[in-house]
């Protein structure tokens, strides 16, 4: 008995040696490093993540605020006289939370350390290094280089548009799965 449970915990040992050097990432040479590095660079993608942030963190409080004035001019045991000064109130919350988010964003997290932490498995994993230097060449065409300076102003437009389109009905379905799980509910005989 002692032998086959010795035996079972070594099959073990050795499955799971086995499985987390299955698991383990290859670490790029030093040559790949430096082109991935130098993609982000030609790209300006530090600088394009920058600035869609900005412009997310904009958008999302617009619509936050949306949301909220729907909310209060929505509920009808918020008298109407209430209801302006309680939108001004959400509105400087809003406002105050968005700078820390923007705070945050500046001084707290070093997106280019993360754009890169994140970029150099990725780009190392998908790509050989011909292919990033391809790239890099791309880049730093004419066409690459006006691809690079309109990405955030296409990532944001091509956002807002989805936004747009995707909103009314992400609303209407919720709308939808509440009132059914309110009628569910409705429904339910109490539990005693």
């Amino acid at each position: 008995m002692k032998n086959i449970l010795v035996s079972t915990m070594g099959l073990f040992v050795l499955m799971a040696c086995g499985f987390s050097g299955a698991i383990a990432q290859k670490t790029a040479n030093a040559e790949k490093i430096a082109l991935i590095k130098e993609f982000l660079v030609v790209t300006e993608v530090k600088k394009g993540a920058a600035a869609i942030s900005d412009q997310m963190l904009g958008l999302q409080a617009a619509e936050a605020q949306k949301m909220i004035n729907s909310l209060i001019d929505e509920d009808e045991r918020i008298p109407t006289e209430t209801k302006a000064e309680m939108k001004r109130v959400a509105e400087e919350s809003a406002e105050r939370s968005a700078a820390r988010m923007k705070e945050f964003f500046s001084k707290r997290l070093n997106l280019g350390e993360l754009i890169e932490e994140i970029t150099i498995p990725v780009y190392d994993k998908l790509f050989t290094e011909q292919e990033i230097r391809d790239m890099i060449a791309f880049y730093k065409s004419p066409t690459g280089k006006r691809l690079t300076e309109v990405t955030p102003q296409l990532s944001m437009e091509l956002i807002t548009s989805m936004m747009a389109k995707l909103t009314p009905k992400l609303q209407e379905f919720m709308k939808e799965a509440a009132e059914s799980e309110l009628k569910i509910l409705k429904e339910a005989e109490p539990i005693t």
